[in-house]
This record gives C-alpha cells, structure tokens and sequence, in this order.
C-alpha cells in the first residue's frame, strides 16, 4: 500500500504545534492503494490513540486500509470530508477503550 505524505492534505501548518505528541488530535482516514481517498475521514481521536487503532488488522482491507494524520488541524471546519460512521469499528473502539474525539453519526 501507497504511503501518503503526512502533510499532503493540511493547510495551517504551526511550526510551535507538537505534531508528535501523544495527545495530538489524529484524523482517522480510508485511504486506497494507490493512494487515493474520497470523503475520507472517518474519525478524531488522541494520536496515542489513533496508533493503536490504525495498526489492527482490522482496520485494512484489500481495497482500503485506515491511516492517520496530525496535520489536519483544520478538521473542525472541513466537517463535510467525514463519512458517516456505520459502526463497524464499534467493537474494536471499545476492546482498545478508545472513544474519538468526533464521529459523524448523522
């Protein structure tokens, strides 16, 4: 699988925000094998959080895998980029104890 940049899709880069640090807000994406995403965004959670949930087997399939940012700081007023959450990650969210930050659940 195609690894995206980190910084490819953010904007407001801010040289005295911690990307790296384990409370950073993480968006959780669908990203293709070739790279390509559409309506991505799936979830925002802690990056701590994020490299728990990412790194299951459970969150790659053959046609998609899920991945994560800190570099999209502006999420909050790209809500229109978030996919409804159908639930399928709901067991696995709750085994890791992890509650996101934003799902979109309408």
């Amino acid at each position: 699988m195609q690894k995206l940049r980190n910084n490819d899709t953010f904007t407001d880069y801010d040289p005295n925000y911690n990307y790296e640090d384990d409370n950073a807000e993480a968006v959780i994406y669908f990203i293709t094998p070739k790279g390509k995403t559409s309506k991505p965004n799936l979830f925002v959670m802690k990056r701590y959080e994020a490299i728990k949930f990412c790194s299951r087997k459970e969150t790659k399939g053959t046609k998609w895998a899920l991945c994560f940012s800190t570099h999209k700081r502006n999420w909050k007023n790209e809500l229109k980029n978030f996919r409804k959450d159908d639930g399928r990650f709901n067991e696995l969210l709750e085994e890791l104890g992890i509650e996101p930050i934003y799902r979109k659940l309408d």
